[in-house]
């Protein structure tokens, strides 16, 4: 514990504490704990006595500052929560649709495949549209249920524990 505390620049209580140690590319601190090579951050929120909460797993920032290792900075957390930090904070560059260069199709094409969700039950009608335009069956799947290019069709899917909740947005 004291080796680990050794490598934070302990500031004020409000303050960020910056790992000093070795840092992952974006700034993330490494520590070996427990036999594995750790998130700092995760190691300084576990030695602060807060536990993980079975399913939240991931030490999450409210100060967005990766190298910081002041635990009343941190909160234990999901995937999704990151994720929501991050649309939230607009951070990251999570592109959609048009924007993002590797896309395959455009938002005319999305409705037009989106108009066609009636033959949602047929595979072939997937696969088919899929080798159409260049994508997999799967894709065009994720289009007609709502788990991409909602901003375009306005159906949008939340998966809350392997259950399925569609709504339609106005």
């Amino acid at each position: 514990m004291e080796r680990f505390w050794s490598k934070v620049d302990k500031r004020g209580d409000d303050e960020c504490w910056p790992w000093l140690g070795s840092k992952r590319k974006k700034g993330h601190g490494l520590f070996r704990f427990e036999g594995k090579t750790r998130s700092a951050h995760a190691v300084a929120l576990f030695l602060s006595g807060k536990c993980p909460r079975r399913g939240r797993t991931l030490a999450l920032h409210s100060c967005d500052n990766p190298p910081c290792c002041n635990p009343s900075h941190l909160r234990w957390g999901t995937r999704h929560d990151n994720i929501r930090d991050m649309v939230e904070r607009h951070r990251g560059h999570a592109m959609a649709g048009d924007a993002n260069p590797s896309s395959k199709l455009g938002k005319d094409i999305v409705l037009a495949i989106f108009e066609l969700r009636h033959r949602q039950g047929e595979w072939g009608a997937r696969a088919e549209l899929g080798r159409q335009f260049g994508v997999s069956y799967s894709t065009i799947s994720d289009i007609w249920k709502g788990y991409s290019w909602s901003s375009v069709t306005g159906l949008t899917c939340t998966r809350i524990k392997h259950i399925k909740v569609l709504a339609l947005t106005s």
